[in-house]
């Protein structure tokens, strides 16, 4: 059984190169212009010391650089010998099914945990981890990441989590089982989450992943040896980076609250009201179900203006309270862990993006770590 999902994935994989393989000749967009094109630190014609903190540190993206990504670019270009598209949109394709091994082997792991210990569900676990990872591998909402060539820096970023989450997963076994491996287990997080905030900021949710995986599958259970320094340790390293964050994005809002944020035209109420609706749109599209086109750029999208402003808010609001409950008391009452597991996923993965940090209302390629949550709940109760 396991050999034929392998030679099946293997194949899933084969093809998504060579569906995305002819898009690579394709051009550049919006923010490839200030981040590659016209950035001339990234072409080294000399490797130095120098030439390489140049071109890590040539982005303008955020206040860290993002210095991994811009590296792995450099590597792309100096290789090449020009800035030419295609070796980056190539490499981006090669990521992406590298990542989507990932999330066959995360889907997979996560499975072996969450569903009822019987022989019909143990027998779905393979086939349902392949069927995510088709779905995942070429859902077209991907398509504006994978193929836009600076969001290398979002598919880096999620490569990365995922690894290091599954990295986690295995190790926390180890330490339940043998009492074994915790500073390993804390070394390897710290390790993946830096890879990953220095590919983009959204790495900073690693260890939250690494904390709903805590909490949904070990429930901080320890090997009856373990010391109650370690337990606080292990505890503090998920809990305190999940604190951080939250306490970051509520001081963002209330020192910005009240002013329009430029370069936009809206307040951080604004956003945060709109943020909800946007959401719904994000999970009707990867549900397949929005009819909404999907593009690169959604700047026509409606800005909120209160609860009622337009009346689609509030019950935008209410239903994503009524998933955020849901997964709330899925996860309490230990039944359907699947479920209460990918929605908190999905929300995790917007947390830093999709709140109050003053950005761009919408934009496709922000699910293309969070909508893993999404499918997996499709694709297991499908």
């Amino acid at each position: 059984m396991l050999s034929k999902n392998i030679y099946l994935l293997a194949t899933v994989l084969v093809i998504t190169f060579f569906i995305y393989l002819p898009a690579a000749d394709g051009p550049y967009l919006s923010d490839d212009y200030p981040n590659l094109v016209r950035n001339n630190k990234i072409l080294m014609e000399e490797i130095t010391f120098e030439t390489i903190k140049e071109a890590a540190f040539s982005s303008s993206s955020s206040l860290l650089g993002r210095p991994l990504s811009m590296l792995s670019f450099t590597l792309n270009y100096t290789l090449a010998g020009n800035k030419n598209p295609y070796s980056i949109k190539l490499t981006n394709i090669i990521i992406h099914i590298i990542t989507g091994l990932g999330i066959f082997i995360l889907t997979r792991i996560l499975l072996t945990h969450l569903v009822p210990a019987s022989p019909v569900e143990n027998k779905l676990i393979l086939p349902v981890s392949l069927f995510v990872t088709t779905f995942w591998l070429l859902h077209p909402l991907h398509v504006s990441t994978v193929l836009y060539a600076v969001q290398r820096m979002t598919i880096l970023s999620a490569l990365f989590i995922i690894y290091g989450l599954i990295t986690y997963i295995k190790l926390r076994e180890q330490t339940v089982k043998y009492n074994q491996r915790y500073l390993l287990l804390i070394t390897t997080l710290v390790l993946f989450t830096a890879l990953a905030v220095l590919s983009k900021e959204t790495g900073a949710l690693l260890p939250v992943f690494a904390l709903l995986a805590e909490i949904t599958i070990f429930r901080f259970h320890y090997h009856k040896d373990t010391g109650k320094l370690v337990k606080i340790i292990h505890k503090l390293s998920l809990i305190l980076p999940a604190l951080f964050i939250v306490s970051y994005l509520i001081f963002k809002f209330f020192t910005l609250m009240g002013d329009v944020i430029p370069p936009h035209y809206f307040t951080p109420e604004e956003r945060l009201l709109t943020q909800p609706r946007a959401l719904l749109h994000y999970i009707g599209w990867l549900s397949l179900l929005n009819p909404v086109p999907m593009s690169l750029y959604h700047f026509d999208f409606e800005l909120s203006y209160g609860l009622f402003t337009p009346p689609t808010t509030f019950v935008a609001i209410f239903f994503i309270l009524s998933l955020l409950i849901t997964s709330i008391v899925s996860i309490i009452n230990r039944k359907h862990l699947v479920l209460g597991f990918g929605i908190a996923w999905f929300f995790i993965g917007h947390m830093i993006e999709s709140t109050t940090i003053p950005l761009t209302l919408m934009y496709e390629h922000r699910n293309y770590l969070p909508g893993y949550g999404v499918l997996l709940i499709l694709s297991y109760y499908f």
